[in-house]
Parts: structure tokens; sequence; C-alpha cells
């Protein structure tokens, strides 16, 4: 699949994904160990189980890996912003690859906390909601002027959030056709997924934005005027 190159913030000059990569691999260290450890692991495990599942999660994140480390490129996220996403990667690897340690279910995404209200696929999904309104607030904060209102800022968040959780449902929609193996789930399951995703979001949006409102509340006027709201992911 043929990928353009993505011009960064050095002037006149274009880095490909591969080189995207490499620098935030080298200006991230910490992350990157421990995303190739932790999902390295669950794809040497599933792999060595003789399943063919891990072949759905290196296209997965085949696809993702790049996009974020020349979006991050871009966009210098967080660090709390990173090691969310990398949490998320790596807790995403484990539900899909790791056997569960009940009967009945295939791998650990499939293993119920509270039947049949909670299940670790359900979890996983509601912390990538919230670990997403942190990317989406820093995107916003990004675009919006300062000062701007919180209220929006939160609810265009939220929606970058579960924009990006539905585009993972559409990447395993995809992913299952040419691993049947994958279980990525039904749609039954994809729209669990979401309303989970959104559960999430919600929790979040809300913590973030009492934390912007109490540092506004705290700034002094000349502050309030210089300061950036994405710095609330912090």
């Amino acid at each position: 699949m043929a990928v353009n190159a993505v011009s960064l913030d050095v002037p006149g000059r274009l880095v490909w994904p591969g080189r995207a990569v490499a620098q935030t691999v080298r200006e991230l260290p910490g992350p990157a160990v421990v995303f190739a450890v932790g999902v390295g692991s669950m794809l040497a495990w599933n792999g060595a189980d003789g399943s063919e599942r891990w072949q759905a999660y290196l296209l997965l994140f085949a696809f993702f890996v790049p996009l974020f480390c020349v979006v991050h490129q871009l966009a210098r996220f967080d660090r709390l912003v990173v090691w969310g996403i990398v949490s998320l990667a790596v807790l995403h690897a484990a539900g899909g690859l790791a056997p569960s340690p009940t009967q009945g279910a295939n791998v650990f995404y499939e293993t119920w906390i509270w039947e049949p209200v909670l299940k670790v696929d359900r979890l996983i999904h509601a912390w990538g909601g919230g670990v997403l309104v942190l990317l989406g607030w820093h995107f916003v904060g990004m675009v919006m002027r300062s000062g701007a209102p919180i209220w929006v800022m939160t609810a265009l968040s939220i929606m970058v959030a579960n924009g990006f959780g539905a585009l993972n449902e559409v990447a395993e929609f995809f992913v299952d056709g040419q691993v049947p193996e994958s279980v990525v789930g039904s749609y039954r399951n994809s729209s669990w997924d979401m309303v989970h995703n959104l559960i999430g979001a919600l929790v979040a949006g809300g913590i973030v934005a009492s934390v912007e409102h109490r540092r506004r509340r705290g700034a002094s006027p000349g502050d309030e005027a210089h300061s950036d709201a994405s710095k609330a992911s912090r």
C-alpha cells in the first residue's frame, strides 16, 4: 500500500512514516519499549499456540503505529496522551491474544467481570474512550483559541474520541475479512464496543472539563490570555 510523504515541523523536509517511527522511538524510548515488549510478547505467545489471530493484530498495528508516529511528529502529544495510547495498545493486544482464565471464552476479551453487564472487552473499550478524549482534547486545543468555551472543547473531544473508536471498528471489519480467526466479533459486539467507547469518553470528558475549569479559575487574567487549553490533558 502506497503512503504519501508527510511534511513535518522541519521546513522544506519530507518525512516518510518509517522515518517518523524511528524519530518517535528516539524521542520516546520508554513508551516505545513498553509497547514493543507488551505487544510483541502477546503476538509471540499467540503465534506459539498455533493460532492465526496474531496476524490480524499485526495488520492493525502495522496501520496504526505509523499513523500515530506521523501525527505525533506534527502534533507533539503530551506524555499523558502517549502513555495512554501505549496502555491502550497493550491492553488491546492482551485482550485479543491472551487466553481467558474462564471456560467457554476463547480469548481474554470474552472474560466476564460482572455477568451479564461487564466483560473485559467492554472495560477496555471504555478505557480507550477515555484515552481518546485526551487525544481529542489535544487536537481541539491546537485549533481553537485560548479560552474557548469548555463545553465546546469537551463536546468536540468526545466526538473525536468516538470517531477514532469507529475507525478501529472499521479496521477490524476489514481485518476480519482477511483473517477469519481474528475473533473481532459480530455486529452486536461492535455496537457494544462503541457504546462503551462513548461511556469512557463521557467520563473522561467530564474529568478533563473539571480540570480545565479549575485551572482557568486559578489563573490570573494575564495568564488566561496566554494559556493553552490543550495543556489540561497533561
